[in-house]
């Protein structure tokens, strides 16, 4: 059988191997020949056959990286048959080695070991690897490596400098990297990417490859538009109390709606929170970059906010967006179809439903405008709701509706005290509770 040492006990054992000792000690052993059937080959590819002779020797092992290499290990042989070993290997390292066999005999204690080595063989080790495998800058944002065609398409946010970039890469062992007559040191070498930059990685061997890196930057966004709004009530009787935000990016409003009955005067300190469709997009109040939470006086009148995209300067559009403070119709609903007849409890623009679960979850659905505030027009016939799918469609009396989950209504406004006339979506929520 064949042993491979650890590069360590293979570094102790041939230290041992090169004492020298006394005539009276350990005898020295016949020297070993061997053949191998390359002279050179591809790190962890080529596969070698090396055939060792026996000899009278207490220990017989081939140095494939030679006694320059110990930390690289060896391989012990005891398998011999009719005289000879066959042993196979695959150098791991690139360089040029001189591989050997060394024979030793040893006395029982250890104290005392003789060597003898074979004449040397050369082998040659080279590399055929040449690929880059990671490529990044400090803040792109993604790379794609498409190794069949050798291109490296990288993306970095809007607003970067492209003439000067430090690329960080990752390549195959023992290459070289270069654009056109520069080496390129990983995260150390500066290059101007406006227009596509062609890396060389040169492998071991000689050979090599191109690779085109190309950097788009990510265009400045275009839209101003608003996902949402809430509104905080902060003084009086409905201190921090929340409003619904109704957000309309076609007409450019947003109204802050509480319950039928809510006083004018809720408006007269709230706070505004908002949020933009567009990653870089804001808002600007009074000249400056609106703060969550800034606080607005809507009462009787309406503030101007300017929606700005992500270039600063405007570059994409801005556009005044109207925020108004009102009172919404306050909506009730029914459910013929339960029995017994079970009434829902509403809380501002919740409806609260406790169901025993033997029930089901689809029941009929009534609805009905309870309290509607002067000056506002809407109507149950315009009435839509989500169904499981989060799509919104027309609801008509009676409709059989999933609650599975909490469903969402809508209903369209539209408020006359508002200037003049701003119709807006009203927001409201069936919950149910499923009783055992």
């Amino acid at each position: 059988m064949m042993k491979r040492f650890t590069p360590f006990l293979f570094a102790c054992a041939v230290a041992l191997l090169l004492i020298r000792c006394d005539d009276d000690e350990a005898s020295s052993p016949p020297k070993s020949s061997f053949t191998v059937d390359k002279t050179s080959g591809l790190a962890n590819d080529t596969e070698f056959t090396f055939v060792v002779e026996q000899v009278s020797a207490g220990d017989i092992s081939l140095l494939p990286y030679g006694t320059e290499r110990p930390n690289l290990g060896g391989i012990r042989i005891t398998n011999f048959k009719d005289g000879k070993a066959t042993v196979t290997f695959k150098y791991e390292e690139v360089g040029t080695f001189e591989a050997v066999v060394v024979t030793n005999n040893h006395t029982a204690d250890g104290e005392s070991v003789k060597s003898t080595f074979s004449d040397p063989k050369t082998v040659t080790i080279t590399s055929d690897r040449k690929e880059i495998s990671d490529f990044t800058f400090e803040k792109s944002t993604s790379t794609v490596i498409d190794q069949d065609a050798r291109t490296i398409t990288i993306v970095v946010p809007y607003g970067t400098d492209v003439t000067a970039l430090k690329a960080k890469f990752a390549v195959s062992a023992f290459t070289t990297v270069t654009v056109g007559s520069t080496a390129q040191t990983s995260d150390g070498t500066t290059n101007n990417f406006t227009n596509p930059v062609v890396y060389t990685v040169k492998s071991n061997d000689g050979t090599s490859v191109n690779y085109t890196v190309t950097v788009n930057v990510t265009p400045v966004e275009q839209t101003f538009e608003l996902k949402g709004a809430t509104g905080k009530v902060l003084a009086g009787d409905l201190k921090d109390k929340v409003f619904t935000g109704a957000v309309d990016n076609d007409n450019h409003t947003i109204v802050l709606y509480g319950p039928a009955g809510t006083p004018a005067t809720a408006f007269d300190e709230i706070s505004l929170n908002y949020e933009m469709a567009g990653k870089f997009a804001y808002l600007k109040f009074d000249n400056k970059k609106l703060k969550q939470d800034t606080e607005f006086d809507l009462n009787p009148a309406a503030a101007t906010v300017e929606a700005y995209s992500q270039d600063s300067l405007g570059a994409g559009g801005t556009q005044d967006y109207m925020v108004y403070g009102t009172d919404a119709p306050k909506l009730n609903f029914s459910f013929p179809s339960l029995v017994p007849s079970v009434e829902g409890t509403v809380d501002g623009f919740t409806t609260t439903l406790k169901v025993l679960k033997i029930a089901g979850t689809e029941f009929s659905t009534d609805a009905w405008i309870e309290e509607l505030p002067a000056g506002v027009t809407a109507s149950v016939e315009d009435l839509e709701y989500q169904d499981v799918n989060g799509s919104w469609v027309p609801f008509s009396p009676g409709d059989e509706v999933d609650y599975t989950k909490n469903v969402n209504f809508r209903l369209p406004v539209m408020d006359s005290r508002l200037d003049g006339g701003v119709t807006y979506w009203a927001m409201y929520k069936v919950s149910v509770l499923y009783l055992q």
